[in-house]
């Protein structure tokens, strides 16, 4: 995905944020119906297992990348440490779950779902497209975004300008 990013300009992080989250929700999904129908241990099984975890693990790369670039230049180390600490919270949180799987093993991948859940229709309300866009006026609403993306490109338009008259001057 990292070298697609490059040539796919209409993948931008919230896509790729959006669609993983929402493949791992149904990727559980599918892991807790095998688990409901006894089927634990066959290949699919251990194919859907993994892939819901591959895709949870695709989430982190936008999650931080949107944290760092919405925030303001001075407080991009700060919010980015934030959301680690976060994130060290939720995997302390995640291995007390282990004895649920002992008790309840589908019960485990619910809560998966559920914040699954809760993280796309959070982000696909709340986050901000940060790809090919203006740090510098990122996080400001979708209004300053694109103000900001019109200035850039007028900036670029008036530079291409005078780079023209100079070489006509030449």
């Amino acid at each position: 995905m990292g070298f697609a990013d490059g040539y796919l300009p209409w993948m931008g992080r919230r896509f790729v944020m959006l669609c993983s989250q929402s493949l791992a929700v149904v990727f559980f999904a599918c892991v807790i119906s095998f688990l409901l129908t006894d089927q634990k241990g066959q290949w699919f099984y251990t194919a859907a297992y993994l892939s819901a975890f591959v895709f949870t693990s695709i989430v982190w790369e936008p999650c931080y990348l949107c944290a760092s670039e919405l925030m303001p230049t001075d407080v991009r180390a700060t919010s980015t440490a934030s959301c680690s600490i976060i994130g060290r919270f939720a995997n302390i949180g995640a291995s007390m779950l282990s004895g649920l799987k002992t008790v309840y093993e589908p019960g485990v991948h619910m809560i998966s779902i559920s914040l699954g859940i809760i993280n796309i229709v959070a982000a696909y309300f709340m986050l901000e497209e940060t790809k090919n866009c203006s740090l510098d006026k990122a996080g400001g609403g979708a209004k300053a975004a694109e103000k900001a993306n019109e200035q850039e490109m007028t900036d670029l338009i008036k530079k291409n300008e005078e780079l023209e008259e100079d070489v006509e001057k030449k």
